[in-house]
């Protein structure tokens, strides 16, 4: 690089930075796991419930899993049991 030469910048090229809030970077490794699961055709569907740092939520129920609404109730005392797990383990 030339000693006078500027450096152009990230957002200046056009890249957006984004800066990840303390405690939601496991979050963002779990959702890109599961990103590249689905772009395999390994991940066929989805049921989330979102919770937002201003102490909002959201559920969303995308793809195959919508089209089994039988499967997915029958999972739900899985999600119960392992949020007791975790309760019982603080």
């Amino acid at each position: 690089m030339r000693k006078n030469a500027r450096r152009s910048s990230p957002a200046s090229q056009g890249v957006k930075l984004v800066r990840i809030p303390l405690g939601s970077t496991e979050t963002v490794y779990w959702l890109e796991e599961r990103l590249a699961e689905a772009r395999r055709g390994e991940l066929i569907g989805i049921a989330a419930i979102c919770m937002y740092s201003h102490s909002d939520y959201g559920i969303s129920i995308r793809g195959e899993i919508r089209k089994s609404p039988v499967y997915t109730r029958g999972l739900l005392p899985e999600l119960d049991h392992e949020l007791g797990r975790i309760l019982r383990s603080k």
